[in-house]
């Protein structure tokens, strides 16, 4: 009788982080002529998408909105705005033709703040968190017929797809009583949830809005108020199916805004235009009936192996902390009258590590705040002042060696004067906080028969157990196919942990193939 394995095929990927890469843009900002006096502070929102994947590098499509809230010469506040396009590539020899990329931008950074009469220019520095989709072909045997087969299962889970796709929310708010001037929107999105329904993602999440504004005073007060929502976002995935599950990154690429109906009274509405770009990645979960152990009674077998690779998300989650910071300021010259306002600024991971069921995140928060001093022309002054965190996320069952990704976002921030030469700031901060585990398995790839075994010359089998040991283990030893072997030694009760002998009887002797 011939021997013909079946062999079936296996297509598996799994999420290898390859390294974090920072990309830097430079924005400048032009006045309509009016003379700048001071840089109050600045913000940007960097969005990375991917353009194209080529053997050994990815190319991204780089956008980044800027703004500055400055105080012009006569005392009036404004806002200027400006955008940069550009493109940025990464090279690695990893990178294949097909290979998947998922991106992340992650700990924003505003550098070099220099300003002249009616230009402010600054860098704007932010990582991006470089994570390669690799691909795995595996052949595996389903089945060794006419040998006697071990055959098992695994449960793996595999990345069926990786996509980006760029949304846009829009939200009405009623603006509060006499309002001047609306200045700028710092909007936040923070994904709670996703769910996968077929050829849809729907990303669940709340939108977090600290809005600046000029009061309608005589003298013109800087406040600010924060606004929080829901939301639900469709994303198209086609080929996607109800029983996967997806995973998603959110980035905030853009603030907008108009102005509905009166300023100055209640009737003001402002309609909040917030794009966002979604990196998503879908997983399925399978399973395999493989071969894992076979024999021939009358061939000798050679059997290979092949590992692969699947990876699981263990731990998802995101978490509300409370931290708080302090400047003191030692000039002489300098006594605070009061603060008027203070910023959500932008949060930099610098450490995430796995202690015992803990991620414990640290990095720190950088919060703008605006403030009088206590001169006779109640001068305004900004500073941008420096929140060291560190936070722990409980994640039961995770590991040591499993890898941990943790990203923070500022949802709002209040500052006071404690007296007259210090500030006091406290921030809430969201972790999103996702933990990954390598599975590695092993499958049965390959079966070759060899030299042809001698058969036995008698009918009787004898077999001496000295060690534990299975009833695999012991079939394959007699050359008898283990149902046969429990059939004639029924009160045999595997494994067995002491010596014994098991005796076996064929009632045909094998004829070598």
């Amino acid at each position: 009788m011939a021997f013909e394995p079946q062999t079936s095929k296996l297509e598996a990927r799994y999420t290898k982080r390859l390294e974090k890469i920072t990309i830097q843009t430079n924005l400048t900002f032009n006045t309509n002529g009016e003379k700048i006096e001071k840089v109050l502070f600045t913000r940007a929102l960097p969005c990375v998408s991917i353009s194209s994947v080529n053997a050994g590098n990815v190319n991204f499509d780089v956008k980044v909105e800027g703004y500055a809230l400055v105080l012009l010469e006569g005392g009036d506040i404004t806002t200027l705005t400006s955008s940069n396009a550009s493109t940025s590539s990464y090279n690695n020899v990893l990178i294949m033709q097909d290979s998947q990329i998922f991106a992340n931008t992650t700990n924003i950074r505003i550098e070099n703040v220099s300003a002249t009469d009616l230009t402010v220019s600054f860098t704007c520095a932010y990582d991006v968190s470089i994570i390669l989709i690799d691909n795995q072909n595996i052949n595996y045997i389903s089945s060794a017929a006419p040998a006697n087969e071990k055959v098992a299962k695994i449960d793996y889970n595999t990345i069926t797809s990786t996509f980006n796709q760029n949304f846009e929310l829009s939200t009405e708010i009623d603006l509060p009583n006499g309002v001047k001037k609306v200045l700028l929107t710092e909007s936040t999105a923070v994904l709670k949830d996703s769910s996968v329904s077929n050829d849809l993602v729907t990303l669940h999440g709340e939108l977090f809005t600290r809005l600046i504004y000029l009061t309608n005073d005589e003298k013109p007060k800087l406040k600010t108020e924060l606004y929080q929502s829901d939301f639900h976002q469709e994303v198209l995935a086609t080929g996607v199916t109800d029983n996967q599950k997806a995973f998603a990154g959110l980035m905030t690429c853009s603030n907008a805004f108009e102005i509905q109906g009166e300023l100055e009274s209640s009737k003001g509405i402002i309609l909040l235009k917030n794009g966002f770009n979604a990196n998503i990645f879908i997983v399925t979960s399978s399973s395999i009936d493989f071969v894992v152990d076979a024999f021939c009674p009358y061939r000798e077998m050679n059997m290979n192996h092949q590992s692969f690779i699947s990876q699981q998300v263990v731990c998802e989650k995101t978490v509300n902390d409370k931290i708080d910071g302090n400047i003191a300021f030692s000039q002489d010259d300098v006594r605070i009258d009061k603060v008027v306002m203070s910023s959500t600024g932008f949060g930099v991971v610098d450490n995430v590590k796995i202690v015992d069921s803990d991620v414990v995140v640290s990095g720190t928060a950088y919060v703008n705040v605006v403030y009088l001093l206590d001169d006779d022309n109640n001068t305004m002054q900004a500073v941008q002042v420096e929140i060291p965190f560190e936070s722990v996320v409980r994640c039961d069952d995770i590991k040591d060696t499993d890898t941990a990704i943790a990203s923070v976002v500022i949802k709002d921030t209040e500052a006071r004067n404690k007296r007259a030469k210090e500030i006091d700031v406290l921030a809430d901060i969201i972790l999103s906080v996702r933990v990954l585990r390598d599975n590695s398995e092993v499958v049965l790839n390959e079966i070759t028969l060899s030299d042809s075994r001698q058969t036995p010359e008698a009918n009787m089998g004898l077999y001496v157990i000295d060690q534990a040991e299975d009833l695999w283990t012991v079939a394959k030893a007699l050359l008898i196919n283990p149902d046969v072997l429990m059939e004639q030694n029924p009160n045999l009760t595997f494994p067995i942990t002491k010596p014994t002998q098991v005796f076996v009887y064929r009632q045909e002797k094998i004829d070598e193939k």
